[in-house]
């Protein structure tokens, strides 16, 4: 098991590092302000969009085809009271249009069941939109 070590480095930024490599990245309350960083909300989307697009070659794999280069983009819409995610859009543009339909219901059937997908809370809608190029 992994180890993911948290640490509040004041002013409203915390650094989350993945103690076995040592990589790490930053997270802050208003990430426009601090270059290189995230927010604690766009991190988490982001998150969600980097295990779809593993969980997709993955499972690619598997049936002996390859996503090819691929891409999401995705935001997500806060609701306030408590405030929380109330929906996560993700646009995933896969530059390989010779898919089959077969494929790309496969790929769509894995993004939307990725672990981290699998783990949003079911009050938060999810979008998901498929684009092949």
């Amino acid at each position: 098991m992994s180890v993911i070590k948290t640490t509040y480095i004041g002013d409203l930024q915390t650094k989350i590092e993945h103690v076995q490599s040592g990589s790490y990245v930053t997270t802050d309350a208003d990430a426009r302000k601090v270059k290189n960083s995230f927010s604690s909300n766009e991190l988490f989307v982001g998150t969600v969009a980097a295990c779809i697009l593993t969980v997709m070659e993955a499972t690619a794999q598997q049936y002996h085809f390859s996503i090819g280069r691929a891409e999401a983009l995705a935001s997500r819409t806060m609701r306030n009271n408590p405030k929380t995610i109330d929906k996560i859009e993700i646009n995933i543009y896969i530059d390989n249009s010779g898919l089959s339909q077969e494929q790309k219901d496969i790929l769509a059937h894995a993004a939307y069941n990725c672990p981290v997908v699998l783990s949003l809370h079911d009050a938060i809608e999810k979008i998901f939109v498929f684009h092949y190029r």
